[in-house]
């Protein structure tokens, strides 16, 4: 009898874990000569970045939102769910999509911004086992420009981490716009960095 609960639960959860990702897709005007688009990615649809338009450095580094503030991240098995407000679809975007993994996963959040004003991407990941403790934070900021679409995304190893922003171009390949990567500013660590 145990043996039957314990494959029974072994096939719920690799069930649960093989699933794709969702994709909700959300009507928000856009304002394409004023406004640009940016896609961030996360794991499990939580925030690896946090975004602060209209913000640059100085103003981002002088304020309480240098608060470490991250959601734990567990391998439990859930819905992923990608927010989209219709920014074409890249080669990582469709990886994104297609994800199926089950301790680590991820997802994306797309959002409209003001365009040629600075934005600050906050990005932060803390892990902890019994025996080791990882955590990186880093902040970089890039100016957007008007009618365009962005990728951010927080890189993590074991040497430290990293924010990288592309530009998502107008050229179409099997189906997916191509990206650029573009050169950001980094920001000087905040006090309550890890």
């Amino acid at each position: 009898m145990k043996s039957v609960v314990l494959w029974g639960s072994i096939l719920l959860l690799s069930a649960c874990g093989s699933m794709q990702s969702q994709v909700v897709k959300k009507n928000v005007v856009f304002d394409p000569g004023s406004q640009a688009q940016i896609r961030s990615y996360g794991s499990y649809g939580s925030d690896l970045i946090r975004i602060y338009p209209e913000t640059d450095c100085a103003k981002w580094e002088g304020t309480k939102r240098n608060a470490v503030n991250r959601r734990f991240v567990n391998g439990l098995p859930r819905k992923v769910r990608n927010i989209s407000i219709g920014i074409p679809p890249t080669e990582l975007s469709r990886k994104t999509e297609k994800d199926t993994g089950f301790v680590f996963r991820d997802s994306y959040r797309e959002m409209v911004v003001s365009a040629d004003q600075p934005v600050v991407l906050d990005g932060a990941f803390s892990s902890q086992t019994r025996n080791h403790h990882y955590s990186c934070r880093v902040a970089a900021s890039f100016t957007p420009k008007a009618g365009e679409a962005y990728e951010v995304r927080y890189l993590s190893e074991e040497d430290g981490c990293d924010i990288e922003v592309y530009h998502i171009g107008h050229e179409e390949k099997d189906g997916v716009r191509q990206t650029k990567k573009l050169t950001a500013n980094y920001c000087a660590r905040p006090g309550t960095s890890f």
